[in-house]
């Protein structure tokens, strides 16, 4: 009898995985028609930046939470064999209300020697954290990329 009145009282709630919760924190790779899709799966066309490299394009989109100095750091890995293709970091204060950060170049090529990023399932994982290095919230979204048409550098350095 014991047994049956046990297994019916549920236990406690699982513990939040992050403090902002589910559903705070969204993650927009831009698509081919340079829309934001905060989604798990995206195709998506690598940008020139600047510098001779190519990028993607993302957004960060923070729902009912306000900030100082939030670090998102990104880790793009190819996922087929976890290679490592990009990392980095920016800091941002979060406004509150609905806070959308601008675009954000995340650079992606040239990659590594050895590593193709074109036509492969990447896996884009973005982690926030607070100042004191706190995680508040981490998304992740799969891209597949590839380069503009008329661009035969971006091809040549974005297949390592």
């Amino acid at each position: 009898m014991l047994c049956i009145a046990l297994a019916a009282c549920p236990g406690p709630p699982p513990p939040n995985p992050t403090p902002w919760g589910e559903g705070a924190f969204e993650l927009g790779v831009h698509d081919l028609n340079d829309m934001p899709r905060f989604g798990a799966s995206v195709d998506a066309l690598l940008e020139a930046g600047a510098q001779g490299g190519f990028h993607v394009p993302v957004t960060y989109r923070v729902i009912g939470h306000a900030e100082h100095e939030v670090t998102f750091a990104h880790v793009v890995r190819r996922k087929s064999d976890s290679v490592l293709v990009s990392q980095g970091s920016r800091l941002f204060d979060v406004t509150g209300g609905v806070w959308t950060g601008s675009v954000i170049p995340i650079f992606i090529c040239p990659t590594p020697i050895g590593t193709n990023a074109l036509g492969e399932a990447l896996t884009l994982e973005v982690t926030a954290s607070r100042s004191g290095g706190e995680v508040v919230a981490r998304q992740t979204v799969e891209v597949t990329l590839s380069c503009p048409e008329s661009s035969a550098y971006c091809a040549s350095i974005c297949k390592g």
